[in-house]
């Protein structure tokens, strides 16, 4: 079978033919290229174009496409593919001597620079966990304020004087309050989940044994829609690279009968075959709400197993998800009271204009030069096309708004592996 995939893998090369195009839609761009060239008197003309088309018949794109559809070929060509992974292209080898040498010694230099950078994420990830361990006394001073388990200090009062009587107990919905102060959580929050989340006491994070993931946990007290008292969302982070999200897991909540928030119920009318009798049948449908966090995108174990469009959208699902993860670790939980009271919503604000005022300023600097551009052109026109330009067939100005290719400055993102 090996060599079966092997001499189709080069009949494919022999041909040149381009296999990873739709062969019954319309032909690649190069192939229409050719086609607007011929018409404009360039290549063969009608004859050249039936006969030959570029040395791609009718025939041989039939065969093409017969090719393409044969799980044989994508075989072959998928093995051929691994087998370029690795492998050198040659230009290395090339070079002189004594350039081979010198870029021998620039990989050593690389390898004791990576151990530097190596040893700085190390201690990195133990001084945040350093902190962390700092900071959680203040967060159980918290969540006993919150819920009412203590009256606060005269020193955390300050100023502050509490009444002699006092009616309510903690905090209430501080949270859900919270949480509600951020849009992109609260575009997840709905009424239904409102009520649960009135009863959330307490958010906490911890970071994985050596620094690869986060797990967050959401206490609640006792309610009427599941029996969980913890449910967490635990983030793993890839063990050769800090900035790649491997998978993410959630508790799997135990919903009382009828309570879970994650589906609607609907109810259906079915005839059974043959019978005039009807009956009712209940279906579960899902639906929006913020318990879908914990139920995260599952990463199938071959990418293989994953077309393109099916790829991207997991990626897109897996980037969102980790955003809201994120941010509740960054953000809501230590930064609560600020985001519950909304001066955090302030801040963020300010920053925001911060930014948008940077960028009005880059857009106005780049109209400044658009304008000078255009007096420029204006110049152009009146002296008349340059003797270059004459020579050429231009018109002495290339046509604004072309493609290009890559760029610089891509927004980082949480990547799968």
């Amino acid at each position: 079978m090996a060599a079966e995939d092997d001499n189709l893998a080069k009949e494919l090369d022999d041909k040149n033919t381009p296999v990873f195009w739709n062969i019954g839609s319309k032909p690649p761009p190069e192939e229409g290229e050719r086609r607007r060239h011929r018409r404009s008197g360039g290549g063969k003309g009608e004859a050249g174009e039936a006969g030959g088309m570029g040395g791609t018949s009718l025939e041989q794109r039939e065969r093409v496409a017969q090719l393409a559809s044969d799980p044989r070929v994508i075989n072959a060509i998928q093995n051929k593919l691994k087998g370029l992974v690795n492998k050198s292209s040659g230009y290395i080898e090339s070079l002189p001597p004594e350039v081979q040498a010198r870029i021998t010694a620039l990989k050593k230099i690389q390898e004791g620079r990576n151990k530097v950078h190596d040893q700085y994420l190390k201690e990195l990830r133990e001084l945040e966990m350093k902190y962390e361990a700092l900071s959680q006394p203040f967060y159980d001073q918290r969540a006993e304020i919150v819920n009412g388990k203590r009256e606060p200090t005269t020193e955390e009062l300050g100023d502050e004087q509490l009444p002699p009587a006092v009616s309510v107990k903690g905090v209430p919905e501080f949270w859900l309050s919270t949480m509600k102060n951020l849009d992109l959580l609260a575009d997840t929050i709905t009424e239904k989940d409102e009520e649960v989340l009135k009863l959330l006491t307490d958010i906490r994070c911890v970071t994985l044994e050596g620094g690869k993931g986060f797990c967050l946990e959401f206490y609640f007290d006792e309610n009427p829609f599941f029996t969980n008292n913890v449910i967490k969302k635990t983030y793993h982070m890839s063990s050769e690279d800090d900035d790649v999200l491997e998978r993410a897991e959630g508790t799997k909540i135990d919903w009382k009968p009828g309570k879970n928030l994650t589906v609607k119920l609907l109810k259906k009318k079915q005839r059974g075959k043959g019978s005039k009798h009807t009956r009712t049948v209940t279906k579960e449908e899902p639906c929006d709400s913020f318990f879908n966090f914990f139920y995260p995108p599952e990463v199938p174990d071959d990418d293989a197993e994953l077309d393109d469009d099916e790829h991207e959208a997991l990626q897109d699902m897996m980037e969102a998800d980790y955003d809201i993860g994120f941010t509740l670790k960054s953000k809501v939980i230590p930064e609560a009271i600020d985001w519950f009271t909304g001066e955090a919503i302030l801040s963020d604000d300010d920053e925001d204009e911060g930014e948008d005022e940077d960028e009005d300023e880059d857009d106005d600097d780049d109209d400044d030069d658009d304008d000078e551009d255009d007096d420029d052109e204006d110049d152009d026109e009146d002296q008349g096309p340059s003797r270059k330009d004459r020579g050429s067939g231009g018109r002495g100005h290339a046509p604004r708004g072309g493609t290009t290719t890559g760029g610089a400055g891509d927004k980082g993102e949480c990547k799968q592996q």
